[in-house]
């Protein structure tokens, strides 16, 4: 059954009509709007929100204020995409401001993960100025928090939550905005290195994966650093905002999982290798690469169409990690090359190096990075990489029933273009996802907390 397309809103559009609905809508003039979030807050379900706004008379609005008032679940790649929309507005002088949820679980959560301050960072503002209304909500205790104070609580919720100054980390996973210049690309370095820290990986170790001892120093070495080091290389990225969660508990039907969320400001990284495949004779692919490397991904291709709004399947193909992308490569194929070995834009535009000149020594080859990452998500960890950029959105997995056999697909990839009225996605979201392999997380300090994030891929 075809989906119905929502009506056009409007200024004067009633708000209490709007609010039977689970969909979002947007009120005010141009002077002043507000955009009333959906109940559940996931990366997707903001992107369709967008599309509402783009399409009403208020999408010029100087000062709006993203209400999260019926929200009632907020995933940290959903706050990401926020993130990004807010700062894109931010670069074209229009104040973006958020108002408190009614739910205090949402609240708890925007606090404990100190949403507000990240956001307002990446504003160039203060937490209190980029709230609508009244910010007493920012100083309140968490109160449905439900975790012991060992395990994976302890790195959640310090002790000393009312006597940590603001600028203290109270929450090892909470989002963290870096104002990236050329003298601070040595944050791949540093964030790694938190990471390697005996009580993060004290956890990593127990709940990710019930394998070899020291699988869980790849988190740090590969899935952190490797991530990092792709966000500050990209040209014109001036912003880089993280976020981590566990979410131990099957909300929304999802099983439990660790995810690890990355977005930079910079150019897509569609739009860096198509500047890079145009020059003539350019160098894309580094030296060293070998064939046996390479591997096949089962490729989808869906998009929305305007006049369709069923997700419709347009194209499916093998995707050869062997061929080097050309002038004549579409996007998605593109962006599929990204994650292929040796594939670079480097020798193109150059490398952004930290402020002493120098590259990490445990960094991998140019081109490698990504490639990495996904061997090491997918093929170690039995998770999977989302990247959300531009009018795009891939989703990279195994292959189903892949056994090692060429030419048998060893990885999956979706890829959804999303609905041409949603604003192009501002810069690359990064988001790596690995199941915990206990599906009944033990007590040893992690009970599930009602606060906590985990969304829908």
């Amino acid at each position: 059954m075809r989906a119905k397309t929502p009506a056009r809103p409007t200024s004067t559009q009633p708000i209490r009509k709007a609010e039977k609905t689970d969909t979002a809508f947007v009120v005010g003039s141009l002077t002043n709007a507000v955009l009333a979030l959906p109940r559940l807050l996931t990366r997707d379900t903001f992107g369709d929100a967008l599309v509402v706004f783009a399409s009403s008379d208020l999408a010029r609005t100087k000062c709006l204020t993203v209400s999260f008032r019926r929200t009632q679940f907020a995933d940290i790649a959903g706050l990401l995409a926020l993130t990004a929309f807010a700062a894109s507005r931010y670069h074209e002088h229009l104040v973006t401001k958020i108002g408190a949820p009614d739910s205090l679980a949402v609240r708890d959560f925007l606090v404990l993960w100190r949403y507000p301050a990240a956001l307002a960072k990446a504003l160039r503002s203060s937490p209190r100025e980029i709230v609508s209304g009244s910010a007493q909500w920012l100083d309140e205790a968490p109160e449905t928090y439900l975790r012991k104070t060992d395990g994976v609580g302890a790195l959640e919720l310090n002790r000393r939550w009312s006597e940590s100054a603001q600028s203290d980390r109270r929450n090892f996973f909470e989002f963290e905005t870096f104002l990236v210049g050329d003298s601070d690309l040595d944050l791949p370095r540093l964030e790694a290195a938190r990471w390697n820290d005996k009580p993060i990986k004290a956890v990593l170790s127990t709940h990710l994966k019930e394998i070899d001892t020291g699988d869980e120093d790849h988190v740090s070495r590969v899935v952190v650093f490797e991530s990092m080091a792709n966000a500050v290389q990209h040209p014109r990225a001036s912003l880089v905002q993280t976020a981590s969660v566990f979410q131990s508990q099957q909300e929304n039907g999802k099983d439990p999982h660790f995810r690890l969320c990355v977005w930079d400001d910079g150019e897509s990284m569609i739009s860096t290798l198509r500047e890079a495949v145009n020059k003539p004779d350019a160098k894309l692919r580094a030296d060293g690469w070998h064939d046996a490397w390479c591997d096949y991904i089962q490729t989808i291709e869906y998009s929305f169409d305007a006049d369709q709004p069923d997700l419709g399947q347009t194209n499916e193909y093998r995707f050869d990690q062997k061929l080097n992308p050309t002038s004549n490569s579409s996007d998605v194929q593109l962006l599929l090359s990204c994650f292929s070995p040796g594939i670079t834009s480097t020798f193109v535009r150059g490398r952004r190096n930290a402020a002493n000149g120098t590259v990490p020594l445990h960094a991998p080859a140019a081109g490698m990075g990504l490639y990495t990452l996904l061997r090491t998500m997918v093929d170690r960890y039995h998770g999977t990489i989302s990247v959300r950029t531009g009018e795009y959105l891939l989703r990279l997995a195994a292959a189903r029933g892949y056994r090692g056999s060429v030419p048998t697909a060893r990885y999956e990839a979706r890829v959804y273009r999303r609905p041409r009225l949603e604003p192009k996605f501002p810069g690359n979201l990064l988001t790596m996802t690995i199941p915990c392999h206990r599906r009944s997380l033990p007590d040893d300090g992690t009970v599930a907390q009602r606060s906590s994030s985990g969304g829908i891929e």
